[in-house]
């Protein structure tokens, strides 16, 4: 994630003034449309994920064929028939639906058909990611997905200062998402061994399958659409220019997101094992996760918040300067986002995929209106603010549902001296953005100053706010190179 990290500060500016702003919006947009094929996956990937879980932690390997191949065989279809569509609806989507200038929708079209590539790819990576995650290979997952986002970043960078055009930028994705699946498969074959008997099919596993795939096919699209909403109502509203100025701070907090998103294949297997077999154990873990998540994050986003403005001065140049507000709000949108996962992960990872479904569902619609009321009266930061307003609502719906089915008591969503810790940055931080103001210091000096207290406030933290037992978690896991889950029975081979 470091690497993904530093490949971004480096790669980014680069991108936005070799493909220039405008042209930029457009391979966002693009971008956007492809990763909504993704939905095709239907749920089949958690539950691929969950049902072998389960079967491991049963003793019964035999049904782990059935699942994958089962699986696999669906998204193909799925992933073709997207693939179909998005070429044959490339015209209508450029001229109708994402307003983009006249002078750059032949491109567009021509990306948006070379991006049909790679759909039934990145369709089917989901579920190769899904079962290597049930039988707890977070090395290899917690590796290459990172190493696909970095060359998401790379490939378009080398393509653009080749002189090359949208469609050859998008295309060489197509290939990354190729070559990424062929390698995971590869994987799935050397440490699954349940999959080498070639296809089974089972009817009763099946039925299982694809229950469980239903409701969580319901979820998908509400939380992709969550996470990309505003950049496309700000693409057709406002334009490709603004989105250009919206989406480079967002792309910063997405990236940051992906730390916590990082560990949520981690816990989902794990929640559903221990929620059979030690509920308090569970209970624990989640308040652990959910407390070091916002410590971590919390610093992580006071620093967002306190340096943007010269973080983008520094990084994308004064053009940027404007965005600053933009990620101001957005840190504070990144902090709330990156605490409720770990409760929806437990609803999820247990039996109560359907109030993660409710929830989710009412926080999109809510997303959808603020975004459209507060766009039209303050531009994009008028959309920070409704991100801002939908994560803090699908946190205390999801924690709320969560004690509400009895799967955590109130003690258990957060530590006491996290909280407080997190509430005394959440105070700091407007107080010092205003006293930046007044004083007007330089970029250097406030980013100087932000890394000092970054130091003293991690000492802080690891000595006066996180439990003993969780420190010896924490080094534990860090001296053996990553998040650390409880073994699992292995199949016979």
């Amino acid at each position: 994630m470091a690497t993904q990290i530093l490949v971004l500060f480096v790669s980014l500016p680069l991108l936005v003034r070799t493909l220039g702003v405008e042209t930029y919006g457009v391979l966002n947009v693009v971008l956007v449309a492809v990763s909504y094929l993704t939905l095709l996956n239907c749920g089949l990937a958690q539950g691929l994920t969950k049902l072998s879980a389960e079967a491991l932690g049963r003793g019964a390997y035999r049904e782990i064929p059935a699942l994958f191949w089962t699986s696999a065989a669906a998204v193909s279809v799925l992933g073709l028939a997207g693939a179909a569509l998005l070429v044959a609806a490339a015209p209508f989507l450029v001229e109708r639906v994402f307003a983009i200038p006249a002078s750059l929708a032949g491109p567009a079209t021509r990306a948006l058909r070379v991006g049909a590539l790679a759909v039934p790819t990145a369709v089917v990576v989901l579920n190769f990611n899904g079962i290597l995650d049930a039988h707890h290979r977070f090395d290899v997952t917690n590796t290459l997905r990172p190493l696909a986002n970095v060359f998401n970043t790379l490939l378009p960078l080398a393509a653009a200062l080749a002189g090359a055009g949208l469609g050859t930028v998008v295309g060489l994705i197509a290939v990354k998402n190729a070559f990424f699946a062929i390698s995971l498969f590869g994987f799935c074959w050397a440490f699954v061994p349940a999959i080498r008997g070639g296809p089974r099919w089972d009817p009763a596993v099946a039925r299982r399958l694809f229950t469980f795939a239903g409701w969580t096919a319901l979820l998908s699209p509400s939380v992709l659409v969550l996470g990309t909403l505003d950049r496309l109502l700000i693409g057709v509203v406002l334009g490709m220019k603004a989105l250009t100025y919206y989406a480079v701070p967002q792309q910063i907090t997405n990236t940051l997101g992906g730390l916590v998103l990082s560990v949520m294949p981690v816990l989902y297997p794990t929640f559903s094992r221990l929620f059979e077999a030690d509920r308090a154990k569970m209970q624990s873990l989640h308040r652990e996760a959910a407390g070091c998540i916002a410590l971590g994050m919390g610093l992580a986003c006071f620093l967002l918040a306190v340096c943007g403005r010269e973080i983008l001065v520094v990084w994308m140049g004064r053009d940027f300067e404007g965005s600053a507000p933009v990620l101001e709000i957005l840190s504070l949108s990144l902090f709330l986002s990156s605490i409720h996962p770990v409760t929806s992960t437990l609803l999820q990872g247990t039996r109560y995929v359907r109030v993660v479904v409710a929830i989710t569902y009412v926080t999109f619609a809510a997303q959808a209106a603020l975004v459209w009321l507060l766009m039209a009266r303050a531009g994009v930061v008028g959309a920070a603010w409704a991100s801002v307003l939908a994560q803090a609502l699908a946190m205390v719906l999801l924690m709320g549902g969560a004690v509400r089915v009895g799967l955590i008591k109130r003690r258990h969503l957060l530590p006491g001296r996290v909280a407080a810790a997190c509430v005394s940055l959440a105070v700091l931080a407007p107080v010092l953005i205003h006293l930046k103001g007044v004083l007007n210091p330089s970029p250097w000096t406030v980013i100087a100053a932000a890394c000092l207290f970054a130091l003293a406030y991690a000492v802080v933290a690891w000595r006066q706010v996180l439990e003993a037992p969780v420190r010896a978690a924490l080094v534990g896991a860090l001296t053996r190179g990553g998040v650390v889950a409880p073994p699992i029975p292995q199949e016979p081979a």
